[in-house]
């Protein structure tokens, strides 16, 4: 059996939601990354930069949430990794996109939120300034059809509305946002992401 080594509301639950969407059964191993438990000998032993997610099955183990997600989605196949290779096209382009420049913006909110140090406020302003900016490239996709990467949900809804679930806790208005707020909302509904995330 596939086992997930995370905790809940850390990118391991992107994995989580897509294996829920998939069917197919996992293990969560908890990792307690506030006690250290991610510093720990065995752990490291697993992912040397102690940071979850990891995937582990049988004597195989990657880490990475976004390229866990990838390969899970191209092993198990179905809609998740379609036959048209313009629609994967477009799952590795919201992967990468979230990676590379969502992901950067809102792990600094969150970090800043966390710290509380002077002159935080300011710099959290900026960077809903950027978020806004990045989250209109969202509106406007969504604009074309309901899901970001084809007729269907799929990957790239996953690995952007995995962070776009915490839109209220960075304090991004999705109020200016009336596609990507009614998408997620849609995301929101979905039994796999209840069973994940919960009320998040």
């Amino acid at each position: 059996m596939i086992r997930i080594y995370g905790t809940p509301r850390s990118r391991a639950t992107r994995c989580m939601w897509l294996l829920e969407e998939m069917g197919v059964p996992y293990e969560l191993v908890r990792v307690d990354t506030a006690a250290g438990a991610n510093r720990q000998p065995a752990f490291l032993a697993l992912n040397p930069a102690g940071k979850v997610p990891i995937l582990e099955l049988e004597s195989f183990v990657m880490s990475e949430s976004h390229a866990i997600n990838l390969w899970l989605a191209q092993r198990e196949g179905g809609s998740f990794w379609p036959a048209d290779p313009h629609e994967r096209g477009r799952i590795l382009q919201w992967t990468f996109w979230t990676a590379a420049e969502l992901e950067p913006v809102t792990s600094q909110i969150l970090r800043l939120k966390r710290a509380g140090e002077p002159g935080a406020e300011a710099r959290i302003a900026e960077l809903l300034v950027s978020a806004n900016a990045l989250i209109q490239l969202v509106e406007l996709q969504l604009g074309k059809g309901r899901f970001l990467a084809g007729d269907e949900f799929g990957l790239a809804d996953i690995a952007v509305g995995s962070v776009l679930v915490y839109a209220d806790f960075f304090g991004i208005d999705m109020a200016a946002f009336p596609r990507t707020g009614e998408w997620l909302n849609s995301l929101r509904r979905r039994p796999g992401h209840q069973r994940v995330f919960g009320a998040a």
